[in-house]
C-alpha cells in the first residue's frame, strides 16, 4: 500500500505535529489547486467541527457488508481535535508513524495491505475508503445533528489534467469552475507555459501574485536541475 498517501490522515496524531489541537487540518493533493475560497469557509454564525466539501462527487462503496459513501480525500477539514475523534476510533492502535499506521490500516483491510498497489486499482483508494469509514462513524456518534458542514459543487466543474484547456476559458466563464488537477511535472518550463493561462485568470495580469508564481517554478526547476546533476554522477 503506499504510505504517503494514508499517512496525512494521521497527522494529528504524529509524535512531532507542530500545532495545537485547536488547529485545522484539510487534507488535499499536492497537484490541486481550489478555485473556489468561498467553499472553504464557513458561513458567519456556523462553526461545525467537521467540513466536506464536494462530498457528493464519488458513488458509493460497500465494506464489510455496508455501503458507505465515498468521501473525496482532498477536501475533507476539521480541527486537529477532530481529526483524532475520527481516526482513533475503534482502534486498539495510536497511527503515528509508518509501523504503527500499517498495522492499523492491517485491521481493517487485513493482509492486502501488504500488497503491491496498482495504480488506479480498488486499494488504491484505501485512504479514501478508510476515511469514509470513519467519518461516517463519528457523524452517527454525534449527538448534535448539525455537526457537518457540507460543501456542493453541484453546477461547477474541474480543470482537469486529462483535458486542459485553460487557455480557452473566458473570464467571465471562470467563475463556473470549482478546482483544477494540475498537469504532472508542473515545474519544467514547457508545462509551465500551459499553466500560465490559469494563473492568469485566478489573478490580473502584471500582479504581484503573478510575478511570485513565475518566480517560484523559475528557482524549482533550477533546484531540480542541480538535484538532478546531482543524483545523476
Amino acid at each position: 500500500m503506499m504510505l504517503s498517501q494514508t499517512a496525512r490522515i494521521f497527522v494529528a496524531n504524529m509524535d512531532d505535529f507542530p500545532g495545537k489541537l485547536s488547529d485545522y487540518i484539510i487534507t488535499t493533493d499536492s497537484d490541486l489547486w481550489p478555485l473556489k475560497k468561498e467553499h472553504f469557509i464557513q458561513p458567519e454564525g456556523s462553526n461545525r467541527p467537521l467540513t466536506l466539501v464536494h462530498s457528493q462527487c464519488c458513488g458509493p462503496f460497500k465494506f464489510d457488508g455496508r455501503n458507505y459513501t465515498m468521501l473525496p480525500m482532498s477536501h475533507v477539514g476539521a480541527s486537529a481535535a477532530t481529526w483524532k475523534e475520527i481516526v482513533n476510533f475503534n482502534s486498539s492502535v495510536v497511527a503515528n508513524d509508518s509501523a504503527s499506521i500499517l498495522e492499523y490500516l492491517k485491521q481493517v483491510f487485513g493482509e492486502r495491505v501488504h500488497r503491491p498497489i496498482i495504480f488506479a486499482s480498488e486499494d488504491w483508494y484505501f485512504d479514501q475508503k478508510l476515511i469514509s469509514i470513519r467519518v461516517d462513524q463519528w457523524i452517527k456518534r454525534q449527538q448534535e445533528e448539525n455537526c457537518t458542514y457540507r460543501v456542493s459543487d453541484q453546477g461547477l466543474s474541474r480543470i482537469d489534467r486529462s483535458s486542459w484547456n485553460p487557455d480557452s476559458i473566458q473570464p467571465s466563464a471562470f467563475q463556473n469552475y470549482y478546482d483544477t488537477h494540475l498537469p504532472l511535472e508542473g515545474f519544467k518550463p514547457a508545462v509551465w507555459e500551459s499553466i500560465k493561462p490559469l494563473v492568469l485568470l485566478m489573478y490580473s495580469e502584471g500582479s504581484s501574485q503573478i510575478e511570485w508564481s513565475n518566480a517560484y517554478a523559475k528557482r524549482f526547476h533550477e533546484q531540480f536541475i542541480k538535484w538532478r546533476l546531482r543524483t545523476s554522477k
